[in-house]
């Protein structure tokens, strides 16, 4: 355990995530580059209907954990409106990957076989154990879930290559549901299981970050769908390349599980000249950080994609653009200074989403992207100006 606060949320999500990585790099030489990217394609799927389905209460719960002795109701109520929320979800994934999937039939087994998983994602302990400090409890959760999924994948990938499908699926849910059971043994009460269905509106603030999620979320993954429909013959490297980026962008989230719950607290209140060089300080590690990293997946990536250097060029660009936009929202976010990148990202992102759907076969690839680079660019900057803002302003 003290290994694990020691590599923090940010170092655990990064080892569990080059677990995951590493997982597909055996898949996709075991299989067909149809086969995996119907596969991979549908696990895609799979965690982006996970990720909806906290309709904001991941990070409102970090919030409310770190400084509300009361949340145990408030928990069940959002645990029975997510399972709601799951089950249309999960349809609506079933439709796209019908649409996108070079083999639906695979990508359908998927889904169904990662259903319990997905339903239990909504039972996962993390934010709560983030929330109250409890890191090292928090990133044994999640290793274990990433350990157990690389494990069975890898297995299967061994032994049963023409069944991957199946066990895709059964690995993602054997994950989530090992994550889920981690609570337990760390001390929470079963009550964190048992939902309350009676209808309750949604807090506000949680429909809010759940809007943000929503929007921001499909903008992000609509990505791979694109690809799989128009420009099929490079989904499957296409996908791996996708994955590094989203699982790195996903790294430099994980600074929100220490963020949020420390900036939330009333004895955190760094504001004024020490607050803004705090920010700029955050600003230049967390852009050079993301320029080492992106020159070295740049040069990879060139190599798995020939020809495709000005897309991978674009496409990097918007990695290091949403990863610094992130961590200035999450700072924003845990002063109160969030609405107005809110508001934005909720009027822009679907017109985005629209226009790469509805223009995925009649402009080029590059155009896609470059759109993708100036979105995330435009909300970065307008997160960077509400962080700066809210730490500068005086106690």
């Amino acid at each position: 355990m003290i290994a694990l606060r020691f590599l923090g949320p940010a170092g655990t999500q990064a080892l569990a995530q080059g677990l995951a990585l590493a997982s597909q790099l055996v898949m996709i030489r075991a299989l067909e580059a149809p086969a995996f990217g119907s596969i991979g394609l549908a696990l895609v799927a799979v965690n982006t209907v996970c990720f909806l389905g906290e309709l904001g209460y991941g990070s409102y719960f970090l919030r409310e954990a770190a400084r509300n002795e009361n949340w145990i109701d408030p928990w069940r109520h959002a645990l029975g409106l997510r399972l709601i929320v799951l089950i249309p979800s999960s349809c609506a994934a079933f439709l796209a990957l019908h649409w996108s999937a070079p083999e639906p039939s695979a990508a359908a087994i998927v889904l169904a076989t990662a259903a319990p998983g997905i339903l239990g994602s909504a039972m996962s302990p993390a934010p709560l154990l983030f929330g109250q400090g409890r890191r090292g409890a928090a990133c044994a959760g999640i290793l274990a879930r990433a350990g157990l999924q690389a494990i069975l994948i890898v297995s299967a990938a061994w032994v049963q290559p023409e069944r991957m499908a199946l066990w895709a699926g059964v690995a993602f849910s054997s994950g989530v549901l090992l994550q889920v059971l981690s609570g337990r043994v760390c001390g929470l009460s079963w009550d964190v299981m048992r939902p309350i269905f009676a209808f309750r509106p949604p807090e506000a603030t949680a429909l809010r970050l759940w809007t943000l999620s929503l929007v921001g979320t499909l903008n992000d993954r609509v990505l791979p769908f694109v690809l799989g429909a128009a420009h099929p013959d490079i989904l499957a490297p296409a996908l791996i390349l996708v994955q590094v980026l989203q699982a790195m962008a996903g790294v430099g989230s994980q600074v929100d599980r220490v963020l949020v719950p420390t900036l939330s607290t009333p004895q955190a209140e760094i504001r004024g000249p020490d607050g803004g060089e705090l920010l700029r300080r955050a600003i230049v590690l967390v852009s050079a950080f993301g320029l080492v990293f992106a020159a070295g997946l740049a040069t990879l990536a060139w190599a798995l994609l020939p020809g495709t250097q000005l897309s991978v060029a674009i496409l990097v660009g918007e990695w290091a653009a949403v990863l610094l936009g992130g961590f200035a929202f999450a700072l924003a976010y845990s002063k109160g200074a969030e609405r107005p990148v809110a508001a934005f990202m909720v009027r822009v992102l679907p017109l985005s989403i629209l226009l790469q759907v509805a223009a995925a076969d009649a402009v080029p690839l590059e155009a896609l992207l470059l759109l993708r680079l100036l979105v995330a660019a435009a909300v970065g900057w307008i997160a960077i100006d509400r962080a700066r803002a809210a730490c500068m302003v005086r106690p």
